[in-house]
């Protein structure tokens, strides 16, 4: 995809979310003892940084919201499976995320322009088309090598986002004109030549995410 195309994707996304106010109340405990692995990119320290000011101006008007702490600001490059069940298909996973990787080198990111879906988000663009390149191989290796891994990864094989905060009660749709002033901020790009398969939870904490692997782009 474009990035026009991105861009396109995302406000209709983020505007079918608008439309179906309020969003879904955020709580963790449908969510207690759930893991998953997942594919992700972290973001560079100064992205976060950036990230983490917004959020914070955020949380001074709107406390009410889940806000992440910097440390569990990542992109989810595409979902792999819940535990336990995913965990026996530990090797194979590596090494078919291994296969799927070859010769991609890098992955340009571009973090830009806040959004509400269901959750607070940043907007993050595939700058070459790498990471959708990525997803599909994924995708398509895990059928063949008869996987079970996610087949069904929602709209992450053309958009994608960071998180930064969660509803965790009815918010009122006044929230929407303060994320409109960070409509176009630009967050900064980041070149990565490496990504994480994760096992974590629902909101990446910190205590509950452990790096399984770190998979080279090249």
């Amino acid at each position: 995809m474009t990035i026009a195309e991105q861009e396109k994707a995302g406000k209709a996304f983020w505007k079918q979310a608008a439309e179906q106010w309020p969003p879904p109340v955020f709580r963790s405990e449908d969510y207690q003892g759930k893991l998953w692995w997942t594919l992700v990119i972290r973001p560079d320290e100064i992205i976060s940084d950036t990230m983490l000011t917004v959020s914070s101006a955020l949380r001074n008007r709107w406390p009410g919201l889940l806000y992440y702490p910097a440390e569990s600001y990542h992109v989810t490059v595409t979902n792999i499976g819940q535990v336990p069940e995913i965990r026996h298909y530990r090797e194979d996973i590596i090494s078919s995320l291994k296969k799927a990787s070859q010769k991609l080198g890098k992955i340009d990111l571009h973090y830009a322009t806040v959004n509400i879906g269901s959750s607070l988000v940043v907007q993050v663009f595939d700058q070459t088309g790498s990471m959708r390149s990525l997803v599909k191989k994924c995708l398509e290796n895990f059928q063949k090598e008869k996987i079970p891994a996610a087949q069904d990864v929602g709209p992450h094989v053309g958009l994608w986002w960071t998180v930064l905060a969660r509803f965790t009660e009815e918010t009122p749709r006044e929230i929407v004109r303060d994320i409109e002033r960070y409509e176009k901020l630009d967050f900064g790009r980041q070149s990565v030549t490496s990504i994480e398969l994760v096992e974590t939870d629902k909101i990446f904490s910190d205590q509950n995410t452990e790096t399984i692997a770190t998979i080279p782009l090249g």
